[in-house]
C-alpha cells in the first residue's frame, strides 16, 4: 500500500520534535582535561545577534574563581541560540544561562572570536545553587543523552555524573582530575 503524499505530509507536521542529543558523555575529569579553561562564576550579560545565518548568544560570565586556565575578571562565552527581534532558535543540548545565575562552566577558547565555547554542550555548564543553609551545590543541567564507546565499538549510555555535589567538594574533584598525569588539551 503506499502512502498519498497529503499523508505523509500530515504525520511529519505531526510528529514531535526531538527533545534530547545524543552527545559523547564526558566524566569531571574528562570535562576538566578538555578545557582550556574552568571558571566559577556569574552570569553578567547576555547578548543575541545574527551570526552566520544563525542566532549566537553571547554570555559575559563574571570570575568568582578560575580552576584551570589564565585568570580574567570576565570570559566571553557564545552558545547557540537566543532570540532576536521576536525570532528565537534553540538547539536542544546546548548550554543555556540565566541573568544573574551562578555557574561552574568548562570553556574550549575560540581564539578566532575571542571568546569560549562550552565543553561537551550542556555537559560543561553547572548551576551553582545558594542553600539556605550549608553549602552551594553544584548541579549538572541539560537535555543530552550522554553516551559513550565501548572497546568493540558499540555505543552504550554513559554513566551519569554526580547530580549534585557541594562547591568545595566539586573544586577539590575539578583539582585531583587536573592534577593526575597523562595528556591535557
Amino acid at each position: 500500500m503506499r502512502a498519498t503524499l497529503p499523508t505523509v505530509l500530515g504525520l511529519l507536521l505531526c510528529a514531535a520534535p526531538a527533545s534530547a542529543t545524543t552527545v559523547v558523555g564526558y566524566d569531571l575529569e574528562g570535562l576538566a582535561r578538555a578545557a582550556d579553561a574552568v571558571v566559577v562564576g556569574r552570569v553578567v550579560d547576555r547578548v543575541s545577534a545574527w551570526r552566520d545565518g544563525r542566532i549566537v548568544t553571547t554570555v559575559t560570565v563574571a570570575a568568582e574563581d578560575v580552576l584551570k586556565g589564565e585568570a580574567a575578571p570576565t570570559y566571553r562565552v557564545d552558545v547557540l541560540g537566543g532570540s532576536v527581534d521576536g525570532i528565537s532558535q534553540r538547539v536542544a543540548g546546548v548550554a543555556v544561562f540565566e541573568p544573574d545565575e551562578r555557574v561552574a562552566v568548562f570553556l574550549r577558547a575560540d581564539r578566532a572570536r575571542a571568546a569560549f565555547t562550552v565543553v561537551g554542550m550542556s555537559q560543561g555548564k553547572m548551576r551553582l545553587e545558594l542553600q539556605a543553609v550549608g553549602p552551594t551545590l553544584v548541579r549538572q543541567t541539560g537535555d543530552l543523552r550522554r553516551v559513550t564507546k565501548r572497546p568493540d565499538g558499540a555505543l552504550v549510555e554513559a554513566p551519569a555524573l554526580e547530580a549534585e555535589v557541594t562547591l568545595p567538594a566539586f573544586v577539590r574533584a575539578v583539582n585531583a582530575a587536573l592534577a593526575k598525569p597523562g595528556p591535557a588539551r
